[in-house]
């Protein structure tokens, strides 16, 4: 079987992505912000599930249209009470198959929010987070704490380093220029363990020359850990610095 992602910006900076057998002309959706948006992107292809991150408006609020129109829902158990009415519950740690033998690994990235699921594909080598991590950056902590935060950073960083993240909106131009204030203002030196300002700067002018394109995902796992400051947090109280320093920039 032959599959393919296809990224969808929708709204203002959402990211969805659609998961398609080709052979079969059948998808899975992950997240839908845009219900409309989403059917006209995936004409020609039967919509088989949505899978869901969390509870945010901007990532649910065409999940309803989707299910009326065939579409099977599947959310996290932890966040049955905030999400549309769900017709698959999913726990952090199990393992299911779409598009009849695609795995899927449910991964527990709570911090954004309590209830947070991201998707890893591992015969993909894609990951869906949702809104726990940018390009270059991470999500706001809406609910929880710096250590749960940071422990969902961790379980990213440990899938295979060749994995592609597919993140849940384009923030990537923000991203670059709070990266850039850090570095060039070495305030948080720890940033610069083993690692040359020069390479940063590179990796950052590589992602300058996408972000005037309508899709800036995927980014890769190993890019990521080496140049992204919140992966590189060494600790909750680090993350949480950066976390504070983002929020006010």
């Amino acid at each position: 079987m032959t599959y393919t992602i296809n990224p969808l910006r929708i709204l203002k900076d959402n990211f969805v992505y659609s998961i398609e057998d080709i052979t079969k002309r059948q998808s899975v959706v992950i997240d839908a912000g845009d219900a409309d948006a989403i059917l006209k992107n995936t004409k020609g292809s039967q919509i088989e599930a949505l899978l869901l991150t969390h509870h945010h408006f901007d990532h649910v609020g065409g999940a309803q249209q989707l299910q009326r129109a065939g579409c099977k829902l599947f959310g996290a158990m932890a966040d049955r009470h905030r999400l549309p009415a769900l017709d698959g519950y999913l726990r952090s740690g199990e393992t299911f198959a779409v598009l009849d033998k695609l795995p899927v690994e449910v991964l527990g990235l709570p911090g954004h929010t309590i209830g947070h699921i991201g998707f890893y594909f591992p015969s993909l080598s894609a990951v869906f987070v949702g809104d726990i991590l940018f390009t270059l950056g991470c999500g706001r902590m809406f609910e929880g704490d710096p250590e749960t935060f940071f422990q969902s950073l961790q379980t990213i960083k440990s899938l295979p380093k060749n994995t592609r993240i597919y993140a849940g909106h384009d923030y990537t131009r923000a991203n670059i220029a709070f990266t850039r204030h850090v570095l060039e203002n070495l305030e948080e030196e720890y940033c610069l363990h083993d690692l040359a300002l020069a390479d940063v700067q590179a990796y950052l002018r590589k992602w300058e020359n996408f972000v005037t394109e309508a899709i800036t995902a995927p980014a890769i796992l190993e890019e990521e850990c080496r140049y992204n400051l919140f992966l590189r947090a060494r600790t909750p109280a680090e993350f949480l610095m950066l976390r504070r320093r983002k929020d006010e920039f």
